[in-house]
């Protein structure tokens, strides 16, 4: 009797299990706009579809070379400097991230998530997640010197990632060379 019982029970748990599978393959994926995150209002972010060029600083969108992104973005304490009181909690960012992780983490996140500023935002990334670091670097120079079973892809795409941004149109340019290298490691 307890091995009749044994054979009902796998027989549920199979029926049951193909139940669920049936149940998985009909529940249809949610449409793309359900996919981005919803921001409240008044944040100062703006949500646009993957892609989107707009998501991009004017900066980016109206430089013609990887050496004017460079200027816009190397000299990242005047841009601070020209944004007042906002510049002086960025540099702070910038200057103690650790400390201000520690001291301020709820300000500081209401912050990043009022978005910041553009001609910042390379270095205050580099600085929060420490991509300088020497391990890091490292890392990265020795990624890029390796091979990759996915560079005939990357390579394919390069041109399709941000067409109308004159830095990274030309192909083969430097904008495009960067890029490949950042994917590639």
């Amino acid at each position: 009797m307890m091995e009749q019982r044994t054979a009902d029970s796998s027989g549920v748990m199979e029926r049951a299990q193909r139940k669920q599978v049936d149940c998985e393959d009909a529940i249809p994926d949610p449409p793309p706009s359900a996919l981005l995150p919803q921001v409240p209002a008044g944040t100062g972010y703006r949500v646009y579809p993957e892609g989107d060029e707009r998501a991009l600083p004017d900066f980016i969108l109206e430089s013609q070379t990887m050496e004017q992104v460079e200027a816009a973005t190397s000299d990242w304490e005047a841009a601070a400097a020209a944004l007042g009181e906002s510049g002086d909690f960025w540099r702070a960012v910038v200057d103690d991230a650790a400390g201000l992780k520690r001291r301020a983490p709820l300000h500081l996140a209401a912050k990043i998530r009022a978005g910041i500023p553009g001609r910042l935002r390379g270095t205050v990334w580099q600085t929060l997640t420490q991509a300088r670091s020497t391990y890091l670097q490292t890392l990265y120079s020795q990624l890029i010197q390796e091979h990759s079973p996915h560079e005939r892809v990357i390579r394919r795409d390069l041109t399709r990632t941000f067409p109308r941004v004159p830095a990274f149109r030309a192909e083969g340019g430097e904008g495009q060379q960067r890029l490949f290298r950042i994917l590639k490691a």
